[in-house]
């Protein structure tokens, strides 16, 4: 089964790089997406045929307004997007599946954060305790979710689900 729950949050304070980050989700090839836009204190308006809108009228955080998300589309498998952050190409979900698919001990993926200017992987973004060589895969002992994650819905739900209750982060 290829098909995806999407969810991007967003303030609607950045325009131009969220409307980047939906394009890009949009685009992805080899997946069937189910996208809702979460506005967190803002009202998601205008958005392409296709793609949900929810309004929070009070900002819910970031893992509250994943959870809103996440309860409005349906897939097997989740992936989150930051309004800042975008997927280079049209194959990175369907990548990042095909790990999923094929490796049941994964229980996330995340694609590599990169400085668009200069390639380069900002250390705090590399989810090891020594971050050596960004660009090796390893096992991760954090997780910097801002560029895009993809887990099962499964796991997401043993895990007991987004920490509501921190704002920001963990």
């Amino acid at each position: 089964n290829r098909s995806v729950a999407a969810v991007i949050i967003t303030m609607g304070t950045r325009p131009v790089e969220f409307a980047r980050a939906l394009d890009s989700l949009r685009a992805q090839q080899g997946v069937d997406l189910d996208i809702v836009v979460v506005g967190n204190a803002w009202k998601p308006e205008g958005l392409p045929a296709g793609v949900k809108g929810h309004y929070s009228p009070v900002n819910l955080g970031i893992p509250g307004g994943r959870t809103a998300g996440t309860d409005l589309v349906s897939g097997d498998y989740l992936f989150y997007l930051d309004d800042d952050a975008w997927l280079p190409t049209t194959d990175v979900i369907s990548r990042m599946l095909d790990i999923l698919q094929t490796r049941p001990e994964v229980g996330i993926v995340q694609p590599r954060a990169t400085d668009p200017d200069t390639g380069v992987t900002p250390s705090r973004c590399v989810p090891r305790l020594i971050a050596g060589d960004a660009a090796r895969a390893s096992v991760g002992t954090t997780l910097w979710e801002g560029a895009g994650m993809l887990l099962p819905r499964d796991t997401l739900v043993r895990a007991g689900g987004w920490a509501d209750g921190f704002f920001y982060a963990r």
